[in-house]
């Protein structure tokens, strides 16, 4: 009613500013749009755990692996620094990003790696105690992978809990696939080679 009073209102006569935004402030029966202010869509928190889902987890990962890929290219941007990044999906497909050229910067880590390690054991031969404190880091590390190695063969599995036999399980099925892809791999090829053998042996009809 008071719409159609303002519309006839205006056909007729004109309608200050004034009066139409006491209309809409004061005679309009709807509340008007308003911004909202300090409400936050708040997300739930993922859980960090293999999904087992094939679809969702390949859904996931083209997903994580676009913003991985659009952070790396911003930061490169942003703050002019050379990056490198390297990502193998689970079937060993590549996807890579570089600044400049992956070779360049690969090659660059290497030199990077080969002066700290130069550096580290001049360090370590000046310094008897650190030269023993890393000898001792060495050999947890070696009893540590040795370990780890007994229990992928099945060892010394009785200390492990759920979770440690979980990821165990996962290391074997990603161990396994690898495997069996590369066997039908190699298979395929073997085929193709005896093919090409047997097609020069016996001649065209």
């Amino acid at each position: 009613m008071c719409l159609f009073s303002v519309v006839i209102c205006e056909r007729f006569q004109p309608i200050s500013i004034i009066s139409l935004l006491f209309f809409f402030s004061v005679l309009w029966p709807f509340p008007l749009p308003t911004k909202r202010c300090g409400v936050k869509m708040v997300r739930g928190k993922v859980e960090m755990k293999r999904i087992e889902n094939t679809a969702s987890r390949q859904v996931t990962f083209t997903k994580r692996r676009n913003g991985l890929m659009k952070k790396a290219f911003e930061l490169s941007v942003m703050c002019d620094v050379e990056v490198g990044l390297i990502v193998f999906s689970q079937t060993g497909k590549l996807y890579e990003f570089a600044t400049s050229s992956m070779a360049e910067t690969i090659e660059h880590y290497q030199q990077y790696s080969e002066m700290m390690q130069s550096n580290d054991s001049s360090i370590l031969q000046d310094n008897p105690q650190l030269l023993k404190a890393e000898a001792a880091k060495m050999m947890a590390k070696i009893e540590q992978l040795e370990a780890s190695e007994r229990k992928l063969l099945g060892e010394g599995l009785e200390t492990c809990n759920i979770e440690e036999l979980q990821r165990l399980e996962r290391l074997l099925d990603r161990s396994l696939h690898r495997t069996r892809t590369r066997q039908m791999k190699l298979y395929k090829q073997r085929t193709e080679e005896l093919e090409k053998e047997l097609a020069k042996r016996i001649p065209p009809a």
